[in-house]
């Protein structure tokens, strides 16, 4: 068999154990060149054997909520091989295959999420399916303490930017601050904090009133 021919017929293999790869999960889009640069990447990871699963997180793929960017997970035998330049409003984050359910077991709020919320774009083999289907029962919640590391590290810098007067990154900071502080709030009530847009929602319904409002107006600044 020639090395052209080799290379088809495994392109083909990968592309028999993979489901058909779809965007129909992605509810709003941030631009045009994000939505076609996510459907040429589904068709480069078809074909690429260390890419398993790519799933689509965030407030893109959740209903009844805004939303101006795009949170992508890759799941790879090799995370440090996925070298994909991603569009500015596309974050794509690679994870290890092999380490997916040891961060889930440690409260890791981003896997944690996307067992939970998460839409799956491409599944070679159902290994996401298999994933969820172990954490269906006893999926963790995200760890509140790292919340709150993660909440005083954005007050910081924050309030530096207010310091030297950069509103913009200031409103940007804030939001985070606020975010993070509603995540370990929800955590701690025992309540799987939903996208960025849905938490005053919930913290609403946990008698947060006053954070809810203050993310809200953050939100609205932004």
């Amino acid at each position: 068999m020639t090395s052209a021919a080799g290379s088809r017929a495994l392109a083909e293999r990968h592309l028999d154990t993979a489901r058909n790869a779809s965007t129909e999960a992605v509810r709003r889009w941030p631009t045009v060149n994000a939505q076609n640069w996510l459907a040429a990447f589904l068709v480069r990871a078809q074909l690429d054997p260390n890419v398993v699963v790519v799933l689509a997180i965030g407030s893109a793929v959740r209903s009844g909520v805004d939303s101006d960017d795009l949170d992508l997970i890759a799941c790879c035998h090799d995370a440090s091989r996925l070298q994909e330049r991603a569009p500015i409003e596309v974050d794509l984050r690679a994870k290890n295959l092999s380490d997916v359910d040891e961060e889930i077991a440690h409260g890791g709020d981003l896997l944690i999420w996307a067992v939970r919320f998460g839409e799956p774009l491409l599944d070679k083999n159902h290994a996401w399916e298999e994933i969820v289907r172990r954490w269906d029962d006893c999926l963790p919640l995200p760890d509140p303490a790292v919340a709150l590391d993660r909440a005083d590290v954005a007050y910081q810098h924050r309030e530096r930017m207010r310091e030297v007067g950069d509103e913009d990154a200031f409103n940007d900071l804030n939001v985070s601050y606020l975010s993070h502080c509603a995540r370990a709030r929800l955590a701690a009530a025992g309540v799987h904090p939903a996208s960025r847009p849905e938490l005053p929602g919930q913290l609403r319904e946990l008698g947060e009133t006053d954070l809810a409002t203050g993310l809200e107006a953050a939100l609205a600044k932004r």
